[in-house]
């Protein structure tokens, strides 16, 4: 800082430059709070979205049937074939007319169920009066009260007045398989429950063309029971079961990302009378990268940079060592991002100003070094960047 001899402007140039300076001081002061407060949330989700490299997701083509898989298991495919399904034991009774009197006679019906060499003894009691409805709810009941994997449904079609039983084991397994039969009484073979239409199977299938393997359950485990999936009838009987990372929960973090950078981006081009182009023009650098693009961040034609979730979560399914690279590794995305916030958190007010904008250029004067210098017109006194 040093002084110089100088008139005073005139009081309505003195007042033009107060107001631009003010302006300039201000857009630099917004300028370096909004960037802080960027560098301090942009931080938070890089340092969140590393955690989302150990999270783990399993999916199961086709048909997305998603699985569980702990965290730090293996990333990798497997091919899964499924050569039986598992399969529950359903036995179904005969329809009968709802509303008629009951088929079951009048009287008590004792029968028993077996179940992996488990026995229960049951009875219903039946009067006069009831239906089949009626004597049907009371061998249901009777059944559901046993203590085995084994439970039974009523099931009514208002439409022609018939209902019936159906009879399931409650897990899948031969070792699930059940007996239902008559010790006094009628009351199974009337109402048909020991008609099995499907027998109880285990699961039998082989990954990546190795051994055939079994489970009494509908779920498969895979790395060392580290993944785990929920197999029915209804899956394919080939599908390939796919372990990433949790790409869906990262996309999260990059939208946070990139909503701080759109703001900054809006921010400078409000203030881009008084700032610096420059500000701007290192971060579009760091964002127009090619290897950026791959993964999935674009700019729109707003000017918006925005993340393409499909080809994210191609790219993280597919190479998912190179997406973790490039946003996470030492020179990837994220640190380069960073790198340039907390430049401009420890940037001077001075570097940030444009001093050659319309708006401070008519007051600046010029040594015969070229460098510029802030002319204070009240006291004469010149601000140079060295201050």
């Amino acid at each position: 800082m040093f002084a110089r001899p100088n008139r005073r402007l005139p009081a309505k140039k003195n007042y033009a430059w107060m107001q631009a300076a003010r302006k300039a001081a201000q857009s630099a002061s917004s300028w370096l709070q909004e960037s802080r407060s960027a560098m301090m949330k942009v931080r938070k989700h890089l340092s969140a979205m590393n955690e989302t490299w150990l999270e783990r997701v399993a999916t199961l083509e086709p048909g997305h049937i998603e699985g569980t898989a702990e965290p730090g298991a293996e990333l990798q495919s497997y091919k899964l074939d499924i050569i039986t399904p598992p399969a529950l034991q359903i036995n179904t009774g005969y329809e009968l007319s709802g509303s008629s009197n009951a088929v079951i006679q009048t009287g008590t019906h004792s029968f028993y169920i077996t179940q992996g060499g488990q026995t229960s003894y049951l009875s219903v009691s039946i009067s006069a009066s009831d239906t089949n409805y009626h004597s049907l709810i009371k061998v249901r009941d009777a059944i559901n009260q046993a203590s085995l994997a084994v439970q039974a449904t009523a099931i009514k079609n208002n439409g022609n007045d018939t209902v019936w039983l159906v009879v399931k084991s409650t897990e899948t397994g031969h070792h699930r398989s059940f007996a239902a039969a008559d010790l006094s009484g009628h009351a199974i073979n009337a109402a048909g429950i020991g008609r099995m239409v499907q027998a109880a199977a285990d699961c039998a299938y082989r990954i990546n063309d190795g051994p055939i393997k079994s489970s009494a359950s509908r779920e498969i485990a895979l790395d060392h029971d580290r993944v785990k999936f929920r197999i029915d009838s209804a899956t394919p009987q080939t599908a390939t079961v796919r372990v990433s990372f949790n790409a869906r929960q990262a996309a999260r973090h990059m939208q946070a990302v990139l909503a701080e950078i759109n703001r900054l981006a809006e921010l400078h081009r409000t203030l881009s009378l008084s700032l610096k182009p420059a500000l701007m023009r290192t971060l579009e650098e760091t964002m127009n990268k090619p290897e950026l693009k791959q993964l999935g961040v674009i700019r729109n034609v707003s000017g918006v940079w925005e993340l393409d979730e499909a080809r994210w979560t191609q790219t993280a399914r597919d190479r998912p060592a190179q997406a973790k690279l490039a946003l996470s590794g030492p020179g990837g995305w994220g640190a380069s991002l960073l790198r340039i916030l907390e430049t401009f958190d420890q940037q001077p007010p001075l570097d940030i100003i444009d001093a050659d904008a319309q708006s401070i250029h008519a007051f600046t004067i010029y040594q015969p070094t070229a460098r510029p210098g802030f002319q204070l017109p009240p006291s004469g006194w010149l601000l140079n960047h060295t201050f």
